[in-house]
């Protein structure tokens, strides 16, 4: 788990920070300019495993993940997080730590991990198969699959990440922590439920994932992305993303 600590003498609380596939925690807290972030929260990054420093590990469930981000948190004598946000896997991790820890202040779900079927798992696969061998072989050419904001060292290190990975991790972390949609969501205490945050890109096949976390956290604030995908909002402007959506008030 990578530790930073709040510029305050009095930290707000604790913001864990869960980052999506093919990141790591250190990444991410680059990604983010943790630096700034972490001007009013202690921040907590965790790296899942297959990823960061756990890329010796295999990916087995969000279950074994949940205990062994518990146990991380416990490591660090901080106390418990006060808030949560999540990317992608680590969005869904998200949710589930929020349904077992109903004393969170706040939790922030962005761009769920959701899978529809196995056909549409399999193209995923294949899709990120393919930006893998590109990765190989000439990654100048994985850069058009990256938002477009990043800058030339984000997608390098993107690049360099899925070079180091085998295909079969990443088809296995991919299979593994796609949110089936058969799967029974998890509920949410009604306190929390007023302060969840749900946002997704504006793509016509997530209308479907918009609509079930509607129906079941009634009450959450859903947030849709025009034009971009979470990791582009976050780079375009990680400040503003900071300032108006985790800590308006700080």
């Amino acid at each position: 788990m990578l530790v930073i600590r709040s510029l305050r003498p009095e930290p707000l609380g604790r913001l864990l920070i869960l980052h999506p596939i093919c990141f790591s925690a250190e990444a991410l807290a680059e990604h983010l300019g943790a630096g700034v972030w972490n001007q009013d929260y202690d921040l907590l990054l965790y790296d899942f495993a297959g990823h960061g420093e756990r890329s010796d590990e295999v990916f087995v469930s969000y279950s074994d993940e949940l205990d062994n981000l518990n146990a991380e948190i416990h490591a660090t004598g901080l106390g418990a997080a006060t808030e949560v946000l999540g990317f992608s896997i680590g969005a869904n991790l998200a949710l589930i730590y929020a349904a077992n820890h109903p004393e969170l202040r706040a939790l922030y779900c962005d761009g769920l991990l959701f899978c529809i079927d196995q056909m549409t798992l399999r193209k995923s696969q294949m899709k990120l198969a393919n930006v893998k061998r590109l990765a190989m072989k000439m990654p100048a050419l994985c850069k058009p699959f990256l938002p477009k904001c990043w800058t030339e060292a984000e997608k390098n290190r993107l690049i360099s990440s899925l070079r180091s990975m085998e295909k079969e991790d990443l088809e296995a972390i991919l299979e593994a922590s796609a949110w089936p949609y058969t799967a029974p969501l998890p509920d949410l205490d009604e306190r929390l439920l007023a302060h969840s945050h749900f946002f997704f890109a504006e793509r016509a096949y997530q209308s479907t994932w918009i609509q079930l976390i509607r129906r079941h956290y009634p009450g959450a604030k859903i947030e849709i992305w025009k034009n971009r995908s979470y990791l582009e909002a976050i780079a375009a402007d990680p400040v503003a993303y900071y300032e108006k959506h985790i800590c308006p008030e700080a």
